[in-house]
């Protein structure tokens, strides 16, 4: 079989193994607190959701419906930019995954302080 399996110790070591571990690091970071997430809530990993997902006509919408539901949860515990480069992380691994997401998609929490631009970055 030519085409590897897509899973996140593939996307690790093959996909984002030339990017600074720093970038890594936090790739890693995001990717594991929203895992986390999910076995606490949907009891299941984000392989697992993705797998649901697509069994949707719109997996990209299902994806967005939860990541709005983690940022939802973690708006009272991270600054606003803090959690914008966490979903920019997952996104890296969703696109890996071959679902595309548009983060613009994703309504930000008012409690989020900082003016925003009508694409949610800070000003």
């Amino acid at each position: 079989m030519l085409r590897m399996q897509r899973n996140f110790d593939n996307f690790l070591n093959i996909k984002i193994k030339n990017l600074s571990k720093a970038t890594k690091e936090n790739i890693v970071y995001s990717n594991r607190i929203f895992n986390e997430f999910l076995q606490e809530i949907y009891k299941k990993t984000t392989d697992e959701v993705i797998e649901e997902a697509r069994q949707d006509k719109y997996p990209d919408e299902v994806i967005i419906e939860v990541l709005q539901d983690w940022v939802n949860s973690m708006s009272e515990k991270v600054s606003y930019r803090t959690l914008r480069t966490y979903c920019s992380g997952i996104n890296k691994y969703m696109k890996y995954q071959k679902i595309l997401l548009d983060l613009t998609d994703i309504e930000w929490p008012q409690n989020m302080q900082g003016k925003r631009d009508y694409d949610g970055k800070l000003m």
